[in-house]
């Protein structure tokens, strides 16, 4: 009897460790969205202010898009896109020529996993 409790005692405690990674990995994802999501912000700003930027050289003055985007981040941090989907192949290029090896700030448990992503952009010219 006593070999019994030993056993589901040791069972709760590996229950709640797995518990604990699990938590640690949703915090490193949650993380690794505000990364991405402020390297965008901070990408699109100093995209914008360029005289000859991507959009005006494609005539775009106005965008309403999703994009699904699915990348590699390899073991240098940095996003490798394997697959940018969307209606409208401009918008499409333009997250390409925006992220294409975009250096992120994370963990290295991180590194060398695949990841999917949905962004929408909505741009309008003044």
């Amino acid at each position: 009897m006593k070999t019994h409790l030993k056993i589901f005692f040791l069972l709760l405690a590996g229950l709640a460790i797995a518990g604990n990674v699990r938590a640690d990995v949703k915090k490193q994802r949650v993380d690794l969205k505000n990364n991405i999501r402020e390297m965008i912000r901070s990408e699109v700003q100093n995209d914008l202010y360029e005289p000859f930027n991507f959009l005006y050289q494609e005539d775009v003055y106005k965008m309403d898009e999703s994009v699904k985007i699915i990348f590699f981040l390899n073991e240098q941090s940095e996003m490798e896109l394997k697959t940018v989907q969307c209606e409208n192949c401009t918008a499409g290029n333009y997250v390409k020529q925006l992220l294409e090896k975009k250096k992120l700030d994370v963990d290295k448990s991180m590194t060398g996993k695949m990841y999917r992503i949905d962004i929408h952009l909505n741009y309008r010219a003044l």
